[in-house]
């Protein structure tokens, strides 16, 4: 749940946030929105502590960027 609500957190960019006219700066702002998003702080915790609970293979199952990082 933490490693959820810490995503939450972070603010996508909207790309009306950038005048309509600037797509090159809202796709890179876009881009380094994914890449934060996936490199949740939770993960590696979750991961070395509780990877042979039920809770986390459940968690792993429904959450794809955890998958992601667990894949990587």
């Amino acid at each position: 749940m933490m490693a959820k609500c810490s995503q939450k957190q972070i603010p996508k960019p909207q790309y009306n946030d950038f005048g309509y006219g600037n797509y090159d700066l809202y796709e890179k702002k876009t881009e380094e929105y994914y890449v934060e998003f996936a490199s949740n702080k939770y993960y590696p915790e979750l991961k070395n502590n509780y990877s042979n609970t039920k809770f986390y293979q459940e968690a792993l199952s429904r959450c794809s960027y955890l998958s992601d990082f667990v894949r990587k």
